[in-house]
């Protein structure tokens, strides 16, 4: 059911929409009661992103040391998986958040701003476990790199996924309360704008990198040639519609990425001016 409903629609644009009706539709409740909204994120951290960093660190698979592989437990966590509230759910949740911050003040964007911490740490939990637990990957694909097979894979896991999953660390520590309680306000502003601003623009990067992989898997010197993998095999109606949804991906998070740079330079022009005219009036 979830592959009919969302055929054809790249995973992108899939985490924004589930994304905006989420924080929408909870809006209320999220500013009321952060604790119980960060619980799911927080089981997400735990059994993908601390299980994953052990296996990464200690070659230690903890979900079967605890006998809970193949268990209830471990085919719900795949369900959130499959329905793509994990990675992509972050990465909807975090576009949002950047977004809102650029974006006219209409009565929905300032809806949104309220609840802006509390999308940033469901978000970022998400992110950092995914970050955690594709560190392996990220490893393999760095070595890869050093043995001279350099491409678009090695881009986005090996070089863009490391810096991202440091860069997100701390805006995403600092976004919880009682830390941010210990920060001065102009502090905690410039390094939540220093370290967000370069780690959304990378996360950006890494998906075009990362969806833009698929050309190379076909032999595509016109439109027809998509009947055809490189390797010479006919493909199916579902892998011609993944190619094409990878490509529509690619493009995505390339308009995602024009879009928000534009954005920003002319939020920070609009600011100058204002200071401008401040102090021209002082």
């Amino acid at each position: 059911m979830n592959a009919y409903l969302w055929f054809g629609i790249p995973t992108v644009v899939k985490g924004i929409l589930i994304s905006l009706v989420f924080a929408l539709i909870f809006r209320k409740q999220i500013k009321k009661y952060p604790l119980v909204f960060y619980i799911y994120p927080a089981a997400m951290f735990v059994w993908y992103g601390l299980f994953g960093l052990i296996r990464v660190l200690f070659d230690i698979r903890v979900t079967q040391v605890l006998g809970l592989s193949g268990t209830w437990v471990s085919d719900i966590m795949g369900l959130f998986r499959t329905l793509d509230l994990f990675a992509p759910f972050g990465i909807g949740l975090i576009t949002i958040v950047m977004f809102i911050g650029v974006l006219p003040k209409t009565k929905t964007v300032i809806h949104l701003y309220q609840i802006r911490s509390e999308l940033s740490i469901i978000g970022a939990t998400l992110l950092v476990a995914h970050g955690f637990m594709r560190l392996s990957n990220a490893m393999e694909y760095l070595d890869g790199s050093y043995e001279g097979s350099f491409n678009l894979t090695v881009l986005a896991f090996g070089i863009i996924g490391p810096i991202i999953l440091i860069l997100i660390l701390l805006p995403w520590l600092t976004s919880f309360k009682f830390i941010r309680k210990q920060m001065k306000p102009k502090t905690w502003k410039k390094l939540q704008t220093y370290f967000s601003v370069p780690m959304f623009i990378g996360m950006l990067l890494f998906g075009w990198a990362f969806t833009a992989r698929a050309v190379g898997d076909y032999d595509l010197t016109a439109l027809g040639d998509i009947i055809l993998n490189s390797r010479g095999n006919a493909v199916s109606i579902k892998t011609g519609a993944d190619f094409a949804t990878s490509v529509l991906a690619s493009k995505v998070y390339l308009m995602l990425l024009i879009s928000y740079i534009w954005l920003r330079v002319k939020k920070i022009k609009e600011q100058k001016k204002k200071s401008g005219r401040q102090t021209a009036h002082e």
